[in-house]
């Protein structure tokens, strides 16, 4: 039973009429039926109850309350993955406004999302000896640039360059910032289940050269597969940095290959799904009801489509501009031999229903006064 593509929101009352169907001559169903059915109820239920969750109000502050007193005249440098991707640009604009807030000097370093490029970048950002470097790199594929860089006694905080939040002194990063990625991956692949009332069919496509993508999308995939009623079609990986040629050619043969309605996770919006959309449209696939996209990260198009229902119906964006302020916060704790913050922020899922209260000139942007939080943390501008 496919639903209506309005909302993943809009979910409680076909579920509760399903498991009413459910215990409907139940008493000839087997014992495996049964539990297989109940099972499937749960799982739905579950899914509704955290996309709701993952839905309200952005307005908190979940940041840390101390810090450090900033160290003047520092010099950071921003390494960009990828310099097409919006949400890569709002990284490192968020670390330039941060550092210009404590008189930092600051530089930026795109790169095009390939390997190489990343270590031609990383090689950039250590030729300049700043005190500090912020990448949103892979840390793997730079790992012998960042055992460089720390001999060199330079900071380095990394932002998605790990499978997971935290310290990774065997990368040598000070901390690396992001969602929990299994949880955002968990959120999306309920999204689908909440949407489909159990009966998703989903392809995940991501780039196993970014451990946080290979996480994410192994994650939504073994959701897909835990729900009775669910079916996992592909796991793709494609580089991204290849995706404007290799995205249309991948939806095409999907829309050929399965006749039924699916949906598609993808770990990034801008990286993934924006390049295929054009083979959708001049391939005149319905913009609902035969294929519902749920995203990462959010991009300006992913939004469009969103807020009109043309195809997508989710994406779980990060608050990339807050990242970058916290990518700052970060360096002044390492600069001044501090703990890391260890603050990671709540998901929070856009869908049709609370576009107008999360999304800023085509950006995620939390309802929190977040500039002047790190402002009155670090005790400047007073």
């Amino acid at each position: 039973m496919n639903v209506k593509r309005s909302s993943v929101l809009t979910m409680s009352t076909l579920v509760v009429a399903a498991l009413a169907s459910l215990s409907v001559g139940s008493y000839a169903a087997s014992p495996a039926a049964s539990m297989n059915a109940a099972a499937s109820g749960d799982i739905v239920q579950e899914a509704i109850a955290a996309v709701e969750a993952a839905t309200g109000p952005t307005d908190q502050w979940y940041g840390p309350t101390t810090a450090p007193a900033p160290q003047p005249g520092k010099s950071i440098v921003c390494v960009n993955y990828y310099a097409q991707d919006v949400v890569g640009v709002a990284w490192c604009k968020g670390v330039a406004e941060a550092a210009a807030t404590l008189g930092w000097k600051e530089t930026t370093i795109d790169t095009v999302g390939t390997p190489d490029s990343w270590r031609s970048g990383m090689q950039q950002a250590i030729a300049l000896n700043p005190d500090g470097i912020v990448i949103s790199l892979d840390g793997n594929s730079v790992s012998g640039l960042l055992e460089e860089a720390a001999a060199a006694g330079i900071k380095v905080v990394g932002i998605h360059s790990s499978g997971t939040p935290g310290p990774h002194p065997e990368l040598n990063l000070f901390t690396n910032l992001s969602y929990d990625p299994t949880a955002q991956a968990k959120l999306a692949a309920q999204a689908a289940i909440a949407d489909s009332n159990g009966t998703a069919q989903m392809i995940e496509v991501t780039d196993d050269q970014y451990a946080i993508a290979k996480t994410k999308a192994s994650t939504a995939k073994a959701v897909i597969e835990a729900c009775p009623g669910c079916k996992h079609l592909e796991y793709v990986s494609t580089p991204a940095g290849q995706a404007n040629q290799n995205m249309p050619g991948l939806f095409t043969s999907w829309i050929t290959k399965y006749p039924d309605m699916f949906y598609v996770f993808s770990v990034s919006d801008a990286g993934f799904l924006d390049p295929g959309i054009p083979a959708l449209r001049s391939g005149g696939v319905p913009t609902s009801g035969r294929i519902a996209l749920i995203g990462s990260d959010g991009s300006p198009s992913a939004y469009q489509r969103i807020q009109s229902g043309e195809y997508q119906i989710a994406t779980i964006p990060e608050p990339a501009n807050l990242q970058g302020w916290q990518a700052v916060d970060e360096l002044n704790r390492a600069f001044n031999d501090a703990e890391p913050s260890g603050t990671v922020w709540p998901l929070h899922i856009i869908t049709k229903d609370n576009f107008a209260t999360s999304i800023v000139d085509g950006v995620y942007v939390p309802q929190v006064d977040y500039r002047s939080e790190y402002t009155k943390l670090w005790g400047v501008g007073q």
